[in-house]
């Protein structure tokens, strides 16, 4: 029997050794001789994987005699072999990315049983995934690997083929690879930080550092922006209603054989009704109009055009190609135009909303920690209005969780505010629409990163004009930091050029590797294939909002209620998660005991570190007072405080005698706040002291520092006993 199974061994070895052999022989050969390339008969069965991926080598062996999963196991393997073989190309996290998926892969294929199709065989890998207790992320990666083996020259077309059909076939859950957030989405983009550190925003990237920052610019900037949409959606609509504007009669004056040529035609009538008739729109719904319907370098040309009352050019020849003065409308597209004419009808009573309005009430209903999933489901009857029947005056959303089979209510948010006000206008327009959205997943989660889609067009807004001025003047209202507003221009400025692009061009120069590692390694400034996801959104949100363990935050309902833990992970079918729970309960009772009646210094020093980045040292001022009527109310303020959410520290001996006795009368009184208050001496006093010592020690002058401990010597016996009121006697 052992003669046996050495023989066997002996001629795999022998056949896996002739299939390498083969196989470096194709990779070795000249890139302009493919044709010469010999495809591998047999695909390898075995693979022996070592360093780097490994501390000691491991054998995989596919023993299945299933045709497809051999296939699958082998061109898997095959695409391991070309990685290895093309390392400068792909790095060792690609070759760790594939070595980990052969253990339950192969495991997988040697149990393999066909089910209904051969070529369902990740599908079936995804069940078997999920039943084990494992993420459905690895089937994903697998049908990654196969679409890239298949382009390899060493394969038949047969072989091609069956990858194809399987390719074709695989349906899979749409599973996040990981939990990744807003704030991951940015910092990955490893040039982002140096470049707005060069134009001179480095303390506004820093911000970056706090999800909660992140979020409170998100929340802000996103709101201001869906705002002006709807003043411009209104203004449009009405100033084309007084003026008579008839969708169907300009359409019908227009006949055009090419579609897109109407479509340009029918932009152009738009744009002489609201300029040249009666009545005229703002200034800011002109602007969005040209922004949406031109591209960048028209939009001079058409301003000034329709300011000097002559007739737009709608082509011209250059360099013997025709350039159109239009493009297609992103914001204003035919679901828009079509609202609009139920509008001007009188067949609609609501105003139209646009696809950018949709996008922009999806991100804010992710940022209150909506689900993703769920965001786009959600109605009008799920939102809950406080206040009286002339008045509503907040609003919050009672959605239905999905994935906690249960009801989940979300903050509450006041009408007066950007985001409320936003929000209610929505749901008051989409009133009698029974779902609130028709943006689509690719829409929503799969937008190419690019300056003319639907997101691209939207953000691309605030790049200037009276767009920008307005999200500025309402960041810096609310005093909430331009962080999401910085980085979006940074990125639109300084970015070379897409993957999409990129893989033209490499594809024209007769490059075969399109690999997206590539991309990131030749292109110095990357940047993302897709937009971020409302996952992503709603995982910030997540962060922004939670705190530390603390006594009274025990319960979590972001991913569940407790009639969900009871009923479904507390069941018989989760024996393990229950076992999980008991030993997690000694863990969260230790820490109680241990841990929970201490500060949190965690907290604390999160907290700190907010204060720090947000501190502006500005110089002393002389003391001159300009009269209110002095002030040029035309003229622009200059205002050091960039951000809109800078804490201003006077480089002066006043701020040195304040911050000192601060800190001493927190050393004087610590032990008996913690006794009386203790909340209040973690919370505040100890956040306010270290923060105040911090700008002691690193930003105040050095001169102005030895003054002021000289004058607070002097007024120490002067100044009032501090946080009486907070303790008790």
């Amino acid at each position: 029997m052992d003669e046996i199974k050495k023989t066997t061994n002996y001629e795999i070895e022998t056949e896996v050794h002739q299939i390498r052999s083969a196989f470096n022989k194709s990779l070795n050969a000249d890139i302009e001789q493919k044709t010469n390339v010999k495809t591998i008969p047999v695909l390898p069965k075995r693979i022996t994987i070592g360093m780097p991926t490994r501390v000691k080598e491991i054998t995989f062996e596919c023993i299945s005699n299933d045709e497809t999963a051999q296939l699958v196991f082998g061109s898997v393997a095959l695409y391991y072999t070309y990685v290895n073989a093309h390392q400068n190309e792909y790095g060792e996290s690609k070759l760790k990315e594939i070595s980990e998926q052969f253990p339950r892969l192969t495991e997988f294929l040697n149990q393999y049983e066909l089910n209904k199709s051969k070529f369902k065989i990740i599908k079936d890998f995804e069940t078997y995934l999920v039943d084990k207790g494992f993420s459905g992320k690895g089937a994903t990666r697998v049908i990654s690997f196969i679409n890239y083996a298949k382009r390899i020259p060493s394969l038949n077309a047969k072989q091609t083929n069956i990858l194809l059909a399987i390719e074709s076939a695989t349906k899979l859950n749409p599973i996040e690879s990981e939990q990744k957030s807003l704030v991951d989405w940015f910092l990955s983009i490893n040039w982002l930080g140096s470049k707005m550190a060069q134009d001179g925003k480095s303390d506004v990237f820093q911000r970056l550092s706090s999800a909660r920052f992140l979020m409170q610019s998100f929340n802000q900037t996103v709101a201001e922006l869906m705002l002006i949409l709807q003043e411009v959606s209104r203004d449009l609509t009405d100033t084309l209603k007084r003026n008579d504007f008839n969708v169907a009669i300009v359409k019908s004056t227009i006949t055009d054989k090419d579609k897109t040529f109407r479509k340009y035609k029918f932009q152009k009538e738009i744009l002489y009704s609201v300029t040249r008739m009666t009545h005229s729109v703002e200034k800011q719904t002109l602007e969005v109009l040209v922004h949406d319907f031109c591209l960048e370098e028209n939009k001079n040309y058409v301003v000034t055009t329709l300011g000097s009352n002559r007739n737009l050019i709608l082509k011209k020849l250059i360099d013997k190609k025709t350039v159109f003065t239009f493009c297609k409308a992103i914001i204003f597209d035919d679901s828009f135009i079509n609202q609009l004419d139920g509008f001007l009808k009188g067949e609609q009573t609501s105003y139209p909303v646009s696809k950018a309005e949709e996008i922009c009430f999806y991100w804010l209903n992710c940022s209150q920690t909506v689900q993703a999933s769920d965001a786009r489901k959600l109605r009008y009857e799920d939102y809950i209005f406080y206040g009286s029947a002339k008045k509503i005056t907040h609003l919050s959303c009672d959605y239905w969780k999905s994935r906690a089979h249960d009801f989940k209510t979300t903050d509450t948010l006041d009408t007066k505010l950007p985001a409320g006000k936003a929000l209610l206008t929505f749901l008051q327009n989409r009133k009698s629409v029974d779902e609130l959205m028709s943006i689509t997943s690719t829409d929503a989660n799969k937008a190419p990163f690019c300056s003319t889609g639907s997101i691209g067009k939207m953000l691309t807004l605030m790049s200037g004009g009276t767009c920008l001025q307005r999200v500025k003047k309402g960041l810096q209202q609310q005093q909430v930091s331009t962080l999401f507003l910085s980085l979006i221009q940074c990125l639109f400025n300084n970015y070379e050029m897409t993957l999409k692009r990129w893989m033209n061009i490499r594809i024209k120069q007769g490059h075969d590797d399109t690999s997206i590692y590539t991309y990131r390694k030749l292109v110095a400034n990357w940047i993302h294939p897709t937009w971020f996801t409302g996952s992503m959104i709603k995982t910030a949100a997540v962060h922004a909002k939670s705190k530390y363990f603390r006594v009274g935050a025990l319960v979590n309902n972001n991913s569940h209620m407790g009639s969900t833990e009871h009923d479904v992970y507390f069941s018989e079918q989760n024996l393990e998660h229950k076992n999980t729970a008991a030993r997690l309960l000694r863990f969260v009772m230790e820490d109680i005991e241990n841990v929970a009646f201490k500060p949190n210094i965690e907290e604390i020093q999160k907290k700190i570190t907010e204060r720090q980045i947000r501190t502006q040292l500005i110089s002393e001022t002389s003391g001159n007072v300009q009269p209110f009527d002095s002030i040029d109310k035309n003229k622009e303020p200059t205002d050091t405080d960039i951000e809109g959410d800078a804490i201003r520290v006077i480089d002066s001996v006043e701020t040195v005698v304040n911050f000192l006795h601060y800190i001493k009368e927190a050393e004087k009184h610590y032990k008996v706040l913690a006794t009386h208050n203790p909340i209040y001496l973690e919370k505040h006093v100890l956040v306010e002291a270290e923060w105040k010592e911090y700008v002691l020690n690193n930003l105040i002058s050095k001169q102005i520092k030895t003054k002021g401990f000289v004058a607070y010597e002097q007024y120490k016996p002067m100044l009032p006993n501090l946080f009486l009121s907070q303790i008790r006697v």
